[in-house]
């Protein structure tokens, strides 16, 4: 085999192993719908589903009622604004403030099948898990 060759394969190996691992992509929340399984570090009593719609509208249903907003995603970064609300409160909201702890929702990322919202200092807001 000739040198050169074996240099350059060489070469081409050692850049190859030097590149950085690709990452593993956030999960695709447009078209998507999950269930909020943990918010505010408490278990969510009931279903709390969490629409995210292809126009960047989100619907979420919840044992307190039903709220409307808009999300904004770029890579992992995150931010969510309800803007409207049917607040029907009962013993299933648990003091669970839905539209304060979305609004505090700064990026996400993948956790097993499911994602965690967190907020701008990293803290954990919400765990989902996949409904479609």
């Amino acid at each position: 085999m000739d040198l050169h060759v074996i240099r350059v394969a060489a070469v081409v190996l050692a850049i190859a192993g030097a590149a950085p691992a690709p990452s593993l992509a956030e999960p695709a929340l447009s078209a998507s719908q999950w269930s909020i399984v943990e918010l505010g570090g408490k278990r969510v009593r009931g279903i709390a589903t969490l629409n995210f719609t292809r126009l960047r509208w989100l619907g979420l249903e919840t044992p307190c009622g039903a709220f409307w907003g808009w999300y904004r995603q770029s890579g992992p970064a995150l931010k969510i604004h309800v803007t409207r609300q049917r607040y029907a409160p009962g013993p299933l909201c648990q003091g669970i403030d839905y539209q304060l702890l979305l609004g505090r929702v700064r990026s996400y990322q993948a956790e097993g099948d499911g994602l965690v919202f967190a907020n701008e200092q990293g803290k954990i807001i919400a765990r989902l898990a996949r409904t479609k």
